[in-house]
């Protein structure tokens, strides 16, 4: 899935199929970018719950959990769910096979599995691959504005010379390109979304 469109991306800078005629390329940017700035990403992280081989809700440290996979929701696809147990002779942690996800309460961090770990199958613990959101408002409209003006913004930069494949595209079309700096409108759309960094309290 994508939250940037060719339709909306080719609304926001008229370019032409003649000007560029893919933006597949761009759009998967763009989302890897976008995501990248509105969430956090988790990996591995050990989660909350009783391993006693009949629980099998789970919750994370940090919640809401967010869209992962790009389709406008949150749901068991967003995330993965490990159980961890020790190697053997080097008792190394292994973390082995992704457990299948039923549900996933996202507002509560809240992520339920098929099967229930025990002591045995997670001696180690439970894990889980996820990421939380980092704006103040989740808006899926929103972000596929934004994801398609930073597609645009990469489109514009492809057609303008300034990213891979310049050669392939003919001169008189790398010259009719529109102003306007797409990706930084982008940028500062995002920035108006994102929650700042928490600081850092130095106590001396």
């Amino acid at each position: 899935m994508a939250y940037a469109t060719d339709e909306q991306i080719r609304k926001i800078c008229n370019f032409t199929t003649n000007e560029i005629s893919d933006l597949t390329e761009q759009i998967a940017a763009a989302d890897k970018w976008l995501l990248s700035r509105i969430t956090t990403k988790h990996e591995l992280e050990a989660i909350d719950g009783i391993i006693d081989g009949s629980n099998t809700e789970f919750r994370v440290q940090e919640w809401p959990i967010a869209d992962d996979d790009l389709d406008a929701t949150v749901d068991k696809d967003d995330v993965e769910v490990f159980y961890a147990t020790y190697s053997d002779p080097n008792q190394f942690i292994v973390y082995g096979a992704a457990q299948t996800v039923t549900s996933v309460v996202a507002n509560d961090g809240i992520i339920n599995v098929e099967t229930a770990p025990t002591s045995t199958t997670a001696e180690c613990g439970v894990f889980a691959n996820f990421r939380t959101w980092n704006v103040y408002e989740v808006d899926y409209d929103k972000f596929k504005l934004i994801a398609s003006f930073a597609a645009a913004g990469f489109a514009q930069q492809k057609i303008m010379g300034a990213a891979p494949n310049y050669h392939i595209i003919e001169k008189n079309i790398r010259k009719n390109v529109a102003g306007g700096f797409y990706f930084n409108i982008a940028e500062s759309m995002v920035s108006d979304i994102v929650k700042p960094a928490a600081g850092v309290v130095k106590h001396f």
